[in-house]
């Protein structure tokens, strides 16, 4: 968090406070706690192209309100999962099923 905080004084002191907000986050300096949620696997429903890639990915609490505020929907979720091997088994069967 040190780092973080000379990184943002430094962009400041160099007259960019606009890549001073980016450095800083969405939670400013201080990322919020995160206890034992840590990372977990999402699976959306895929499209009619959608391939693995477009419908898994490995996120965390902050990563899925920044997904939320990109425009994902509760009704896009497929799954949630700890276990990466349970979320790629259901997103090849909604890959499969989907034909």
């Amino acid at each position: 968090m040190r780092q973080k905080r000379d990184v943002i004084a430094t962009l400041l002191k160099g007259g960019r406070p606009d890549l001073a907000r980016v450095v800083a986050g969405p939670f400013g300096i201080r990322d919020p706690d995160v206890d034992e949620i840590g990372k977990f696997w999402v699976v959306t429903r895929p499209r009619p192209t959608s391939e693995m890639v477009d419908i898994l990915f490995e996120t965390n609490v902050t990563g899925m309100m920044l997904q939320a505020r990109g425009g994902l929907e509760p009704s896009d979720l497929a799954g949630v999962f700890k276990s990466k091997a349970k979320a790629t088994d259901m997103a090849k069967r909604l890959i499969e099923e989907r034909g």
